[in-house]
């Protein structure tokens, strides 16, 4: 199955919560608040991370919970074009989380979603509170990929 994924509100955007939704045959829908990604940040910061990396690491977590799930599912996901000259980058820490899940994965392409595609509706409408988003992410299960790593 391809999906589109898309997120609403750019999870750098610390005051405000981000959804992310992938949509196109089924959809699944999350919502990262914004105290998680602040408390994400401290602790990344902790590790390490700083400036543009630290918020590629952040999509990247809110990307491996959105489709974690549903590996088994997805033979394509086309992401949006968020952070232009990092698709490689993302694509790169992306699969190596998922890599430790399953080793059926996805290809991951990245291009930019139409405001009219499935996945932009699904993600803006858990921002606009017109439905609820499928799961709310914990700082403990926001973090859970990369605290066990060394």
């Amino acid at each position: 199955m391809i999906v589109e994924v898309d997120q609403s509100i750019k999870i750098e955007q610390t005051n405000h919560d981000t959804a992310l939704a992938f949509s196109d045959g089924i959809r699944h829908r999350i919502l990262v608040p914004a105290r998680v990604k602040r408390e994400a940040i401290s602790y990344l910061r902790t590790r390490g991370k700083y400036a543009k990396r630290l918020y590629l690491w952040l999509f990247v977590l809110a990307l491996y919970h959105l489709l974690k799930d549903y590996l088994n599912q997805l033979t394509v996901v086309v992401v949006d074009v968020e952070y232009p000259g990092n698709e490689e980058n993302i694509k790169g820490l992306l699969l190596h989380l998922l890599h430790r899940r399953t080793r059926h994965l996805p290809r991951i392409i990245f291009q930019r979603i139409s405001r009219r595609s499935a996945a932009h509706k699904a993600a803006i409408a858990v921002i606009r509170g017109d439905v609820l988003p499928d799961r709310v992410l914990t700082t403990r299960e926001f973090l859970q990929p990369i605290s066990a790593e060394k």
